[in-house]
């Protein structure tokens, strides 16, 4: 089994690659007293895998990918287009407020 950091590590090193069927990215914040709060999700029509993966590229060139269980405020749920969870990204504190502010996301109730 693998450890968590050894699990990042794919998503660090730019190896990852966004699933097929992915169309849809949803930043997710862990709060205190483990509640997760999440965050509207944004879906795109034209290459959505490829858009997927932009974003992905960029929270990882920027640094915004927890390298380490210990950096992780969050995660960004990799959906289809059914709504279903088919992957999900680490992410430390820049890299969360870098995909709310990059789509406007509101917290879901």
């Amino acid at each position: 089994m693998l450890s968590q950091q050894d699990s990042n590590r794919e998503y660090i090193s730019g190896e990852y690659k966004v699933p097929e069927g992915a169309v849809s990215l949803r930043p997710i914040r862990f709060m205190p007293d483990n509640e997760i709060q999440y965050y509207t999700g944004v879906t795109w029509d034209r290459n959505p895998r490829g858009v997927c993966q932009m974003y992905y590229n960029r929270c990882r060139i920027f640094g915004g990918v927890a390298a380490e269980r210990a950096d992780e405020v969050g995660l960004c749920d990799v959906l289809n287009e059914e709504g279903d969870v088919i992957d999900t990204i680490p992410l430390n504190a820049k890299g969360l407020r870098y995909l709310i502010k990059q789509f406007k996301c509101r917290i879901e109730n």
